[in-house]
């Protein structure tokens, strides 16, 4: 029984981070996130920006 509520919180909580995420990607414009470390990198960013 404890097993079977520690599955439904751990379900619960990766819920609510995916929904988190989404929310968050839904919110921005274009769903591009500004200034992450990827888009800094020059090696990764084939467009010169």
């Amino acid at each position: 029984m404890v097993a079977l509520k520690l599955i439904g919180i751990s379900i619960v909580l990766l819920g609510l981070g995916v929904a988190g995420i989404a929310i968050k990607i839904w919110a921005k414009k274009d769903g591009e996130f500004a200034g992450t470390c990827a888009s800094q990198s020059p090696f990764l960013n084939k467009d010169g920006e």
